[in-house]
């Protein structure tokens, strides 16, 4: 796709006026001081195209600024450009105007924002059906990478190496790895993954597995600490706590017989039996006492709600009389409007008939006329009459019924009043009554204490000395506390002995892991430097005087991805501007050839290099002014405010 620049016109396009510039098929030169807009033109351009400028903002300052800084309004903004595209000339155009509308009820028209106008060869379009035949003849990224210097250099690290890795074209890596003999790499790519995916895999899983294993020297030394050996075997301590139950168990049976000998069973049996009688006396007790603090919440509960209904009732009957007072008053005023109404209607008398003029409008009746006016006149005041005698029953039915209402409601108030008064005795009496407990009873006990007591006394001179057996019992029971705890800590020296022996199983299984990553590591950084080799000889094989750096190498023998152009060994972090705009311009060459597109290259502050490199399209120089001419070269100079 080819595409020639021929004439671009603008119009109030971010300060300049009115400006139309032609342009030739090679080289262009347009020159001028600081600030005249020759940058513009570019960001006309693109904004023509894309609604963008050349930092690819949208939201740019297209409107011209008066010498106050404020925007001129009710101006259009217009680029218009003649291009041609594979030799035939099509006319762009893109408007932007304000919209303003008079509101309903008003003069004065009101700012309603902005529209865009697009056209293609005079013909109107939606900005949709515009932006799909731009799109027909050029994509907008690739047109940014081809028509500016800095487009591509300005670009994510990432970004860059897709694009230049579509231009290497190169092998895919089965194709590499069998040419170079490279079996385990193909098993690899068989499994489903890519050769850097599988890097990143075996990076993740050896970091993981490094510090896993760092973890557990400390583990094992707290493991070793914990184990602690008695020196005797678990059955040996075992036998002595099966011994020494048995010996209790014995003295235990002993004690028991001793007791029963003494004849203080029947004493003890007695003893519980008064205890359980007790203890059932004092339950139903409590049992009473819940019912009657029960019944007497209830009574209570029930003396409030009864308080509560009372004070309710009360103040609903008195809302109710404030209302029909209301109702009455309402009534009584509108009585006293119909009394004066019916006055009015009353008064209301038709006019008498007059044989010598007309009672309505003064003048002199005719003589043929006299006698059909007096019989007119007969009608009407017959109507006259009988519709004053119609509203005056009707006002009348209306004070009635009025009348009739004033007396419903005063026998309303005074059965609501009478029922609160009621309501007022009987809370009265609520309130001055007494709240009536029942009683709640105190436990008595002593009946049951006092037998309780006497038997226990007579056990106690009863009682058998066991006090020997007891003290043996005690030692034996310490004694199987003992041999317990031994019996444990055999068992947890050893579960610690079977851990420590999974943690030492455990770290040399990570350590072997580490080796054969470490070594699938090997081949593929082995593979790698050859795709390097490869890859950096088929991208750099597309430029000229750029040469990019695709690679870092680090100490440890590993590489990391980059994309750093350079000339002659130098990055172009560090070329000097005419570096940068030559790296730049030899970058477009190479993605014109790619992309098979040949469009307009816009150089700005082409004053900083001396010797640009040459494109195969069309170049439109941006140059402050300066004294160098070249004959090849079209100069068009453009001032600032141009007209």
């Amino acid at each position: 796709m080819k595409i020639l620049l021929k004439r671009l016109s603008l119009k109030n396009f971010k300060g300049i006026r009115k400006y139309e510039i032609y342009f030739s098929d090679g080289i262009n030169e347009v020159i001028g001081e600081n600030g005249t807009g020759k940058t513009s033109l570019f960001d006309a351009f693109l904004w023509l195209l894309f609604g963008k400028d050349s930092q690819g903002k949208k939201d740019f300052g297209i409107k011209t600024l008066d010498e106050d800084g404020n925007e001129i309004h009710r101006i259009e903004h217009n680029v218009t450009a003649v291009v041609e595209i594979e030799g035939r000339e099509k006319t762009l155009s893109r408007t932007l105007r304000e919209k303003w509308q008079t509101e309903k009820g008003k003069t004065e028209e009101v700012y309603k924002g902005n529209e865009t106008v697009y056209e293609i060869d005079n013909v109107p379009l939606k900005m949709s059906e515009y932006n799909v035949r731009i799109a027909e003849w050029v994509d907008e990224e690739i047109f940014k990478l081809v028509t500016n210097p800095v487009s591509f250099v300005g670009l994510k690290t990432q970004q860059q190496r897709e694009i230049l890795m579509k231009m290497a074209d190169i092998d895919d890596d089965i194709s590499v790895a069998k040419k170079y003999g490279k079996e385990d790499i193909i098993s690899i790519i068989e499994s489903g993954k890519s050769v850097s995916d599988r890097a990143k895999e075996l990076a993740k899983i050896k970091s993981k597995l490094k510090k896993e294993i760092e973890l557990l020297p400390p583990r094992i030394d707290e493991v070793m600490q914990s184990i602690s050996d008695s020196g005797r075997d678990i059955e040996d301590v075992e036998s002595d706590i099966s011994e020494s139950k048995k010996c209790l168990y014995d003295l235990e049976k002993k004690i028991e017989i001793i007791k029963n000998g003494g004849g203080n069973i029947e004493l003890e049996n007695e003893i519980k039996k008064k205890e359980t009688e007790l203890e059932q006396a004092r339950m139903e007790h409590n049992i009473k006492v819940k019912e009657i603090r029960s019944e007497n919440d209830r009574m209570k509960s029930e003396r409030i709600r009864n308080i509560e209904e009372l004070n309710s009732k009360i103040a609903s009957g008195e809302r109710n009389i404030k209302e029909l007072k209301n109702d009455i008053s309402f009534a009584k005023e509108r009585q006293n409007s119909l009394r004066e109404e019916y006055k009015k209607v009353r008064s209301d008398v038709f006019p008498k008939f007059s044989d010598t003029v007309c009672p309505c409008c003064g003048r002199a009746w005719e003589k043929d006329m006299l006698e059909s006016k007096q019989n007119e006149y007969e009608e009407k005041r017959k109507a006259h009459n009988e519709a004053r005698a119609k509203r005056l029953a009707e006002i009348n039915d209306k004070g009635i019924k009025l009348s009739e209402t004033i007396k419903e409601c005063e026998e309303k108030i005074s059965g609501y009043s009478t029922k609160n008064e009621l309501y007022k005795n009987q809370l009265e009496e609520f309130k001055n009554s007494p709240l009536k407990n029942i009683f709640v009873p105190v436990f008595d006990d002593k009946v049951y204490s006092d037998e309780i007591s006497g038997l226990k006394e007579q056990l106690e001179s009863n009682i058998v000395d066991t006090s020997k057996e007891e003290e043996k019992i005690k030692k034996i029971k310490n004694e199987i506390m003992e041999f317990e705890t031994e019996r444990g800590d055999i068992i947890a020296a050893q579960k610690a002995k079977e851990r420590l022996s999974e943690l030492e199983d455990d770290m040399k299984q990570k350590a072997q892991a580490i080796a054969d990553i470490e070594r699938e590591e090997e081949i593929i950084m082995d593979f790698t430097k050859i795709k390097i080799d490869i890859l950096d000889k088929a991208v750099n094989d597309r430029f000229g005087i750029v040469k990019f750096k695709l690679y870092d190498y680090q100490i440890n023998g590993g590489f990391t991805e980059c994309c750093e152009p350079m000339i002659n060994g130098v990055p172009y972090s560090d070329l000097n501007g005419a570096g940068k705009v030559n790296a730049g311009l030899d970058i477009i060459n190479a993605l014109q050839i790619f992309y098979d597109v040949k469009v307009p290259v816009f150089i700005d502050n082409k004053e900083t290099v001396n010797s640009p490199l040459k494109l195969d399209c069309q170049t439109i120089y941006l140059k402050v002014v300066g004294e160098e001419k070249n004959e090849d070269v079209k100069v068009i100079e453009i001032t600032k405010g141009v007209a």
